[in-house]
């Protein structure tokens, strides 16, 4: 899947709130964002593949997150941003 169009879906079906930024030195990798705040969740910036895979890395060798993981890992920090107070409160002062 193109990452634009995985970003859309997460816009639909998590948050609008959700917003994906290009890394500003690493090019190949884009960051998940929670209006505005980074989600310490990183994809590929040109194709998601459902499924991580160990043959498709980033530039380091680390294997891709797949969508269906980026998703639930996605959903997850929503959630827990959005319903847990003192999560948020300490993810925010490390932040």
């Amino acid at each position: 899947m193109n990452t634009k169009d995985f970003e859309k879906k997460c816009q639909e079906e998590i948050s609008s709130k959700i917003n994906f930024k290009e890394h500003p030195v690493h090019k190949d990798i884009v960051g998940i964002y929670y209006d505005n705040v980074y989600t310490e969740i990183a994809i590929p910036s040109g194709t998601i593949n459902e499924e991580r895979s160990d043959n498709y890395t980033d530039n380091f060798g680390y294997p891709h997150r797949g969508s269906i993981e980026a998703e639930a890992m996605t959903k997850n920090f929503v959630d827990k941003f959005e319903n847990d107070t003192e999560w948020r409160e300490d993810f925010l002062a490390e932040y």
